[in-house]
């Protein structure tokens, strides 16, 4: 008897387990994602939008030099950005201090990238961003193809197909 229903417990406990990994598969794949609006931030002194990226895969990247997970992973995600065509990465600093920023990328000068300093995380704010790294990716109608929430492994990522 105890066996028995220790047998039904197993059965539906593989069932429950099997229906949420194809329900989390399906919004996985599912072609509907959500088209990102415009925005415009200050890069390199200068005034852009995202929209202007277009025929790019981009990547917002929200990161700090007070996060420790975000520059452990900044190395990998910038040589993989650097590596890429037509891939464009926005990294938008929440730093105290646009110095912190800039003294950081310093060495990382040659990757291609627009570096933003969110001073007052209007844009941190508007994407909903608590954790720190964090990254959408964006195909190049700018819909949300990926949400990387953490430090990822940028070194193995699949970009989109272009």
């Amino acid at each position: 008897m105890v066996r028995n229903l220790l047998i039904l417990v197993a059965i539906i406990c593989g069932i429950t387990l099997a229906t949420q990994i194809l329900d989390d598969r399906d919004r996985a794949t599912s072609p509907v994602r959500p088209v990102i609006p415009d925005f415009s931030f200050i890069a390199h002194g200068k005034e852009t939008t995202l929209y202007a990226h277009r025929n790019d895969i981009v990547l917002i990247h929200f990161w700090a030099t007070w996060c420790a997970p975000c520059l452990t992973e900044f190395p990998a995600l910038t040589k993989r950005v650097a590596s890429e065509k037509n891939v464009t990465l926005i990294a938008i600093s929440v730093d105290y201090a646009a110095d912190d920023m800039e003294a950081f990328l310093k060495k990382y000068k040659d990757v291609p990238m627009a570096a933003v300093f969110d001073k007052e995380l209007k844009i941190s704010r508007r994407f909903g961003v608590r954790q720190f790294p964090e990254t959408l990716v964006l195909d190049r109608n700018f819909r949300l193809i990926h949400h990387v929430t953490g430090p990822a492994d940028w070194k193995n990522y699949r970009f989109p197909i272009r």
